[in-house]
């Protein structure tokens, strides 16, 4: 077994190789980043991931299902580390197993484990009641940089107690201010901003600032 840093989490074995790649040829050791998210993701959080998923670097996530799963789907197997209670069949670099039962005081212990071997967190999507919240706590008391997606109410929780916003875009503007007054149709404001007013909507739909239902847009809640 590689040797790892201390931790309070019983690991049992690991499968696989535990990244060690020197990074520029210094004597640091490169350690993962790791994303994190809810069961349940908003559509425009994982389109929103795809474009900031961390692309040189390596990605640790655990064997959850939705947002973990499209996280383990992106990334290149020789960069993926998963961390789970049980081994997993899913292809990887490295599986770290803590053989430990599905509940919730083992989860705990399984986020011990996460802050202790993770470089830093970017939490796209949790709830205020979320156990990513508890995770990232770990890794402020570490001193290790934590990051969010704004819009759901942890990650905007996490954001105003000091979590870096990852994407977000200015919560006032002129489209903004002009979507107070009143929902607007697509024409209306093609009309009033031009036609570059689209890919702006773009942007501010993944940052959950406006809705669009149809050719009606509003501001999101």
């Amino acid at each position: 077994m590689p040797q790892l840093p201390e931790h309070h989490a019983p690991i049992t074995y690991i499968m696989g190789k535990f990244p060690r790649a020197q990074v520029l040829g210094s004597a640091q050791w490169q350690t993962p980043v790791a994303v994190m998210g809810t069961r349940k993701p908003r559509h425009n959080n994982i389109e929103r991931l795809d474009r900031y998923l961390p692309s040189d670097r390596y990605i640790l996530t655990t064997d959850s299902r939705g947002t973990n799963a499209f996280v383990r789907r992106q990334v290149e197997t020789s960069r993926l580390v998963i961390v789970s209670l049980t081994p997993t069949t899913e292809p990887c670099l490295c599986n770290v197993v803590l053989n430990l039962p599905n509940r919730g005081w083992a989860h705990a212990r399984r986020n011990d484990l996460i802050a202790e071997i993770s470089g830093e967190l970017l939490v796209v999507e949790a709830k205020r009641n979320s156990n990513i919240i508890s995770l990232a706590e770990r890794f402020r008391q570490k001193e290790k940089r934590v990051s969010a997606f704004p819009g759901a109410s942890g990650c905007d929780a996490l954001i105003a107690g000091g979590a870096k916003r990852v994407g977000g875009t200015l919560t006032t503007s002129p489209l903004i201010d002009f979507l107070k007054v009143r929902d607007r149709t697509l024409n209306q404001l093609i009309r009033h901003f031009g036609v570059t007013v689209l890919a702006r909507l773009v942007e501010m739909e993944l940052d959950n600032l406006v809705v669009r239902n149809n050719d009606l847009v509003s501001l999101g809640e």
